[in-house]
């Protein structure tokens, strides 16, 4: 997989997408996922724009405002990411549901075609879905072929940090983040990673080559254990 250079240019949102936005909104708060999920899965997928430089109507992201906290800019996307990761599983679940299967077909034409730009487009499009995870974890080892593993980190980061998907894809991804993250040589970052994994899941084994490893006993050295498999892309098991 190749490296998408795409970039959005940031432009206050129209007053119809805002409106999205605010019905979602009222609609988690009233409970009322299944709403909450069209009016969210609309703003992700509405292509806004269709010209030269974003073929096909690749959509654009627009600002909203600033993060009270970070003084940091919003955009519409983004939030709207943030108001789905926030739902309940309910509401999770009807949104798999609803755009789970369009997800999966554009990943099966991404991955068939070896076309980064498509499987950008299943993440962003489609992120909280379980398509969407699998194609920011093929992004991610695309990175790691391209001896990119900073870069490689925020896209298995990114997954790790939804506790849905992190649910579906460890151990797996946690080893494959610790991975990146020594890799660039950011061993407390690493080091963290794995500890948070040993809390969740303390009898994960790693298969490296013809061995099965466990990953956490008493005593270990954990990114020394780390270094020693053979196959960072090794199969594990709980």
């Amino acid at each position: 997989w190749g490296q998408n250079t795409q970039t959005d240019v940031f432009l206050p949102a129209p007053r119809e997408l805002k409106q999205h936005l605010t019905r979602a909104r009222k609609a988690i708060d009233e409970q009322e996922y299944g709403e909450a999920v069209l009016h969210l899965g609309q703003l992700l997928t509405s292509d806004v724009l269709n010209t030269p430089e974003r073929p096909g109507g690749e959509t654009q992201d627009f600002f909203i405002g600033l993060d009270g906290n970070t003084g940091t800019r919003v955009s519409l996307k983004a939030e709207a990411q943030r108001l789905l990761a926030s739902m309940p599983a309910r509401g999770q679940q009807l949104y798999e549901l609803q755009f789970g299967a369009d997800a999966r077909t554009l990943l099966d034409e991404a991955i068939e075609n070896g076309d980064t730009v498509k499987l950008t487009e299943v993440s962003r499009k489609y992120f909280h879905t379980r398509a969407g995870y699998e194609a920011a974890i093929l992004l991610g080892r695309g990175e790691m072929d391209h001896g990119r593993p900073l870069a490689a980190a925020m896209y298995f980061k990114r997954v790790a940090d939804t506790q849905a998907a992190r649910k579906q894809f460890d151990p797996e991804l946690s080893v494959l983040l610790a991975s990146c993250w020594l890799r660039a040589q950011l061993p407390d970052a690493a080091l963290q990673t794995l500890n948070d994994l040993k809390q969740r899941m303390p009898d994960v084994r790693v298969n490296a080559g013809d061995q099965s490893l466990q990953l956490f006993t008493p005593g270990a050295d954990l990114l020394a254990r780390l270094r020693t498999i053979s196959s960072f892309d090794g199969e594990l098991s709980d």
